[in-house]
């Protein structure tokens, strides 16, 4: 099983906040994983960044891009509805030692980083095995 967990990194991105809240709500309107890779293709063309009202706007054209409902969107954003489930992965992620992004738990083993193929067949293998 596969679980996404947001650890939105500020220091770095300080729009990913935002980005995190924003996938969140789009989620409520099964659209998590559009949403999340169109915010991810959007990061390194600059297309947003700083957390503003400008990268707001950003993300609402990806919403209507995925012909999501806009207004549910702005509503569930701005009541900071997902805010607590952010925080707690974001304090459970701590908990576990992950700093970084990505990071994987599997059997909680850590895994730090995007990794070779050769990384993942052992470590299923090994899982494999056992």
């Amino acid at each position: 099983m596969f679980i996404y967990r947001d650890f939105p990194l500020t220091d770095i991105h300080p729009g990913a906040l935002l980005a995190a809240h924003v996938a969140n709500c789009a989620a409520d309107q099964g659209a998590f994983w559009p949403m999340h890779e169109r915010i991810f293709r959007g990061m390194p063309i600059r297309e947003w960044r700083s957390g503003s009202a400008a990268d707001y706007e950003v993300f609402l054209g990806y919403a209507r891009e995925l012909s999501l409902d806009t207004d549910a969107l702005r509503a569930c954003v701005e009541s900071n509805r997902h805010a607590p489930t952010i925080e707690d992965d974001m304090r459970e992620a701590l908990s576990k030692g992950i700093r970084s992004t990505p990071s994987f738990l599997v059997n909680g083993q850590l895994v730090v980083g995007a990794q070779p193929f050769g990384v993942w067949q052992q470590i299923f293998d090994s899982l494999l095995r056992q």
